[in-house]
């Protein structure tokens, strides 16, 4: 298996023991007259999707889907136009998380901390990647944010028929509507969304922090992304993190490989 999490601490590529793409590597793709990075499994903090405009948004002028996924390091130096004011490079620990952390100071003093780590079972050909988000806030007066945290997985179709399952509901390939997402909330007896592939299946389990899934594809002969979120729903946008606090997210993925 390979695998690498770049500064931003987007994975950017996951692959099964034969090199099959598990995950729809970083790539440039042309969409109509626009060329856009798609691919990997991007982190969304503090918001995921379009931040709201209002209240404590007003005037936040976050990008779609967070900062996070924006900031890079480039031989060893932040790049121009990045929003991090600090960052540390992915690091490996002695129980096999890699680990990527970020410091805001706009438009609110905070910092995400990135964590993947991946294992294999050759026996039963089963690959699980677990992966973290945290969130925190600077213990002062009136630090309180709003957030919306998400991850988004690009998981690889390879040009095949595809299925969707959650619970006693299923979707196939001919259902999905191109580009128009969906939200799909967790049930507390159900945490597990499966997605069946032509090379394989893919099972994302929700451990903490996440609340539904959002199923979106633009191109769904090379993906289909079921990413989970912690806020899927309206009237409500975001939760409140107070002063001094943390946002843990948490999920795993197992892939099954079937080919």
């Amino acid at each position: 298996m390979v695998w690498t999490m770049e500064s931003n601490g987007t994975i950017s590529q996951w692959r099964a023991n034969d090199e099959t793409d598990i995950l729809f590597p970083e790539t440039q793709l042309q969409l109509g007259d626009i060329l856009k990075l798609r691919g990997g499994a991007p982190v969304c903090a503090p918001n995921f999707g379009t931040a709201p405009t209002d209240n404590r948004y007003r005037h936040a002028h976050l990008p779609k889907h967070g900062l996070v996924r924006l900031s890079r390091i480039e031989n060893g130096e932040v790049i121009q136009g990045n929003p991090a004011i600090h960052q540390t490079l992915p690091a490996l620990d002695e129980e096999g998380w890699i680990t990527a952390g970020f410091y805001y100071t706009h438009p609110w003093p905070f910092d995400v901390w990135v964590s993947a780590r991946s294992t294999s079972c050759d026996k039963d050909n089963v690959q699980h990647l677990e992966h973290r988000i945290t969130l925190g806030t600077e213990l002062i007066h009136d630090c309180d944010i709003p957030y919306s945290i998400g991850f988004h997985p690009y998981f690889a179709t390879a040009g095949k028929t595809f299925s969707l399952h959650y619970g006693n509901r299923r979707w196939n390939t001919e259902d999905l509507d191109v580009d128009e997402p969906f939200y799909v909330p967790c049930r507390d007896e159900d945490k597990c969304f499966l997605i069946r592939t032509a090379h394989g299946n893919i099972e994302i389990e929700l451990k903490c922090g996440y609340d539904g899934f959002y199923v979106w594809t633009d191109k769904p002969d090379k993906y289909i992304c079921v990413e989970p979120v912690c806020v899927g729903y309206k009237p409500i946008s975001h939760l409140i993190l107070p002063a001094g606090g943390m946002a843990d997210c948490k999920c795993t993925l197992r892939y099954t490989q079937t080919s």
